[in-house]
């Protein structure tokens, strides 16, 4: 295992809007993914090109312990791989989408091994296969989308999968398919909750498809935008944020049937990831302009890049790139991480103006939105790692779902499907370390 230092840059004064970004480092390397684990640790990957010829660095994911300052570098199953996604399951086990294989980590990304859903594809007419997005469901299933392409050297037509895992990873069964054209980087995940799920395509109609595996249906729906939707996430009054690349994020609240139009305050630019920060900000991140935050759910938009620094990015001949965004991720004490093209950012942790910090030895439990329909999502503060038991009880005390157990530190969001529940008041009682609290949920029809 090698070990490379880290420079930390200085603290740039902080603005009205949004939080202050610090450059942790990995610059040499430039970011393509980056997660935070439950334990604070970050695991990291490098950007690259598509298609690109996979050598040196690639393959590889690096580990910090120590908030960025140092990392490790850690190979993936040995062998040369470019990594789109990396998710956490609620058990601590990884798994990363990579442009060959899709992988597993068991002991927090120090080893890895290859975790293969059966292509039906592949070896056969299609010549290419690539992994693109990981997530895990408000059930712990895992989901992964796999993509075949005819000719992968002109993106013309592929053949997009979806496999599902009940078993953390081990085993993987395909669960539903999309032609879409061209093949790039599609695929998107976001859980809806209730069995169903989200699947972005990469069609240049910016169209989605709505799996509902509890009544074996899909349903295909454009969003009404150009090309594909790069990334997509629920906002805290319920409503589906899904971001196309040039044409801007497109707002739904009916569960991805119908889409609007919502990139008020937006250029007119590549967007790559979106992501939900505490206290319900929504952030995007762009090809070029660095990072914008709603705090209306996505119907405004304005600037929060105070500390980027794409001016620094710089190619093999001195020229100045354009700075990406790759891809952000929310750690649980609340502090936003981006993956540029310029290295490792992060933020202090995102609150709103009026918000204040948690006091010593606190505990919170929180929801959005509250009422609730079809989901809502469970916000926790702890102050420091604690195992934490979530637990929703009716009017009678009795426990009608057990929503979490397991170690949280800082600050962690459960999505919680709700739909099955009988209308009415419940409350959500979170335990830790000897204390409680709760929180009441009004569940609507």
């Amino acid at each position: 295992m090698s070990r490379f230092a880290v420079l930390v840059a200085l603290l740039v004064t902080s603005s009205a809007a949004g939080q202050t970004w610090e450059r942790i480092g990995f610059r040499e390397l430039r970011a393509q993914t980056v997660l935070v684990l439950d334990d604070g640790a970050v695991i990291a990957s490098r950007s690259h090109g598509f298609p690109a010829p996979w050598s040196r660095d690639t393959g590889l994911t690096y580990r910090s312990e120590d908030e960025g300052l140092t990392f490790d570098t850690l190979s993936i199953a040995g062998g040369n791989d470019a990594i789109y996604d990396i998710a956490q399951h609620p058990s601590g086990v990884l798994v990363a989408s990579g442009a060959l294989r899709a992988y597993r980590s068991t002991d927090g990304g120090e080893t890895w091994s290859r975790t293969a859903p059966p292509l039906v594809y592949a070896g056969s007419k299609f010549e290419f296969e690539t992994y693109h997005s990981a997530t895990v469901a408000s059930d712990g299933s895992l989901y992964l989308t796999a993509a075949s392409s005819i000719r992968p050297d002109e993106h013309e037509i592929a053949h997009l999968e979806l496999y599902c895992s009940t078993d953390v990873g081990v085993t993987w069964v395909r669960v539903g398919a999309v032609w879409t054209i061209p093949m790039y980087l599609g695929g998107a995940l976001l859980d809806l909750g209730d069995q169903r799920l989200l699947v972005s395509t990469s069609n240049e109609d910016g169209s989605v498809v709505l799996f509902d595996f509890a009544n074996g249906t899909s349903e295909r729906v454009e969003t009404g935008g150009r090309y594909h939707v790069h990334d997509a996430v629920r906002t805290a009054d319920g409503a589906v944020l899904a971001v196309l690349s040039p044409s801007g994020p497109y707002r739904s609240s009916d569960e991805g049937r119908t889409w609007t139009l919502s990139n008020e305050g937006l250029p007119t630019i590549s967007m790559s990831r979106i992501a939900e920060a505490p206290a319900g900000v929504i952030l995007i991140g762009t090809a070029s302009a660095g990072v914008f935050e709603s705090r209306d759910n996505g119907l405004s938009w304005q600037s929060a890049s105070v500390g980027l620094d794409p001016e620094t990015d710089r190619n093999a001949d001195g020229v100045p790139d354009a700075f990406v965004v790759y891809d952000l991720a929310v750690g649980p004490d609340g502090r936003v991480w981006a993956a540029t093209s310029d290295g490792i950012y992060r933020t202090g942790a995102y609150v709103t103006a009026e918000a204040t910090e948690l006091p010593a030895g606190r505990f919170s439990v929180s929801t959005f939105p509250n009422p609730a329909t079809a989901s809502t999502t469970i916000e926790i503060r702890v102050p420091e790692p604690s195992e934490v038991h979530v637990t929703l009880v009716d009017v009678l005390g009795r426990t009608v779902m057990r929503v979490y157990d397991g170690l949280v530190s800082g600050f962690r969001q459960l999505p919680v499907g709700v739909s099955t529940l009988s209308p009415g008041v419940y409350v959500v009682r979170m335990e830790a370390a000897g204390s409680m609290a709760t929180t009441r949920l009004t569940v609507s029809q």
